[in-house]
């Protein structure tokens, strides 16, 4: 009793006297408080000025819409403390730390007023175990540390020392897992600066993969396990031993089914992704519809994640010319309620998809595909897609390059020359001066055959002998496809030339 009346004390005296939170179900509609919100959640409000003008017919700069765009803030803040972390975007583990974070907070401020009260201690003995069970070693270390103090400051040296060999522990468990985490970061951070870096990178994540490798001889950590997987994977993929990779995530996989507390269920969903995808790249097509069917019904339907599963797919079943397939995957997504709502981008890409289905069946002669690709909800016209030539920009360069591809395989059946010297033209500006060894040096290969058909005048011997060393090199460098627009080869690069090539064979020479 003594120990709550102390915190009765405490929040009596300490309190702040209002605390505004922000409840949909007791707040009055007529408010502006409420108007606001309403505004913007469902997107009324597109900038301040559309919203101050609404409320007070004023400017965004004036007091009045300051003191209420501010308190609505403060109120969606202070409502923060009372978030549910009961959501399967969260891992078990990441929502015990935030919800013992806040008691252990709350615990805090008691001591920080009464520093014996047995409720606050109580509690912080109660956050420690959990931190233990669930490998939360920065909680672990702060509550040991907070027992610490408190057994020296009552003078009991046995219970100090108990309590400063977990701190020593759960420090030296943080430092190996922040450096960790850090050994990730900055491999990525590099790698995305610059494709450039990619030699570096590699030899970098393997040693760093070798560090936490001896990480894990002195602690079992889930967390120290995971990164050893993604950076040794990470080495795997970038020095192109997708084999090596392959077995790497498999163990990954089996680590996340077995520990689901410490991982948000979308995990697995993206380390099956990218299984998928080195399937992809080492163009073992049967074990990739194998693949695919086996897991396809695990991922949530219209989700991101099943829809990047599903582009896979596509572009592994295109690449295997299993055109039918292709066009069935198509017909699936296409169809599905929640397509409407994915970005333009999205819709963008498969677009794409369908433009080369169409090129397929009508010229390929692959008749079953007919009624599988010709679906209004992508808005599609063919002649619309074959005429408009998408503007440049560096951001949408692989899918611009895909479209033009794409449309000049059309205007080839037709020998429309002028125009696809105006497709070539605009594909020529995503090429750079020298070709270099990265991710985009096959669509660079490709962007050359073309200029190079181009100033020979659309003659096929000219062009081919002089294209045949470059066509060679870039058979034997492997795709480097990263998913969404990143590397995207919706036809293999090689496909994409040798027709060209059959197609102006009797141009001239007919």
């Amino acid at each position: 009793m003594d120990s709550i009346a102390e915190i009765i004390k405490i929040v009596t005296k300490r309190r702040i006297k209002k605390v505004e939170l922000f409840d949909e179900s007791s707040r009055n509609k007529n408010s502006n408080y409420f108007k606001l919100f309403e505004g913007i959640h469902q997107g009324t409000y597109k900038s301040d000025e559309e919203a101050a003008k609404d409320l007070y017919d004023c400017d965004p700069s004036e007091k009045k819409y300051l003191i209420l765009k501010t308190r609505l803030k403060q109120k969606m803040l202070n409502t923060l403390f009372f978030v549910d972390f009961d959501d399967p975007d969260i891992s078990l583990q990441t929502a015990e730390k935030y919800e013992n974070e806040k008691l252990l907070f709350s615990s805090r401020v008691i001591l920080e007023y009464e520093p014996e009260n047995k409720v606050a201690l109580g509690n912080i003995e109660k956050i420690l175990r959990k931190a233990q069970e669930m490998s939360l070693c920065e909680l672990e270390a702060t509550c040991a540390r907070i027992m610490r103090k408190h057994y020296c400051d009552i003078g009991k040296y046995k219970d100090f020392e108990r309590y400063d060999e977990l701190v020593a522990a759960a420090e030296e468990k943080l430092r190996m897992e922040q450096e960790a985490q850090r050994f990730i970061e900055e491999t990525k951070v590099l790698y995305h600066r610059s494709k450039a870096n990619k030699p570096k990178v590699a030899e970098l994540s393997k040693e760093y993969a070798a560090n936490v490798r001896g990480f894990l001889i002195e602690t079992d950590s889930v967390f120290l396990k995971n990164a050893y997987y993604t950076l040794s994977v990470l080495h795997h993929q970038l020095t192109d031993d997708f084999e090596s990779a392959l077995k790497l995530l498999d163990e990954q996989e089996d680590l996340v089914l077995q520990k689901p507390t410490f991982f948000p269920k979308w995990q697995i969903e993206v380390l099956r992704i990218q299984h998928l995808l080195y399937l992809l790249h080492i163009k073992d097509f049967k074990e990739g519809r194998v693949y695919f069917e086996k897991y396809v019904n695990s991922f949530q339907e219209g989700s991101e994640n099943w829809l990047s599963f599903h582009e896979y797919q596509m572009t592994l079943e295109l690449h295997a010319q299993n055109y039918n397939a292709a066009g069935e995957l198509f017909n699936k997504v296409i169809s599905n309620s929640t397509f409407r709502l994915f970005s333009d981008d999205v819709k963008n890409r498969w677009k794409v998809f369908q433009g080369f289905l169409h090129y397929i069946y009508k010229y390929e002669k692959e008749k079953g595909l007919k009624d599988l690709i010709q679906n209004s909800k992508t808005d599609f016209s063919l002649k619309q897609f074959i005429a408009t030539i998408p503007a440049f920009d560096k951001a949408y360069r692989d899918i611009n390059i895909n479209t033009i591809a794409c449309q000049i395989l059309f205007l080839l059946e037709k020998l429309e020359i002028e125009d696809i010297e105006k497709r070539i033209n605009e594909i020529e500006q995503y090429s750079r001066r020298f070709l270099k060894k990265d991710m985009h040096f096959r669509s660079e290969c490709f962007i050359s055959f073309l200029m190079t058909l181009r100033d020979h005048d659309f003659k096929f011997f000219q062009t081919r002998k002089d294209t045949e060393k470059l066509f060679e090199e870039m058979k034997e460098t492997p795709m480097e496809f990263r998913g969404g627009e990143l590397g995207l080869e919706i036809m293999p690069d090689e496909f994409l030339w040798e027709t060209c090539l059959a197609k102006i064979k009797d141009y001239k020479y007919g």
